[in-house]
């Protein structure tokens, strides 16, 4: 490898090209919030103790609501 391929190669990792800048640009914003915003529990993943609890709750606000 001579000086220039040397010297080619350092300047193409060094500095991005065009492509990749606009796609990185146009990149929706529903993709960015989607690594940042957690899946919702699957059915597997809900305590169903937790599940009764809330539901006794909510039932127990709701007769409080109508009195």
């Amino acid at each position: 490898m001579g000086q220039d391929d040397a010297a080619r190669l350092a300047q193409s990792n060094a500095v991005p090209n065009e492509a990749q800048n606009v796609q990185e640009e146009t990149l929706p914003a529903t993709e960015a919030l989607t690594a940042a915003t957690p899946a919702p529990p699957d059915a597997e993943d809900v305590d169903p103790l937790t599940v009764q609890e809330r539901r006794r709750r909510v039932a127990a606000a709701q007769d409080e609501a109508l009195r």
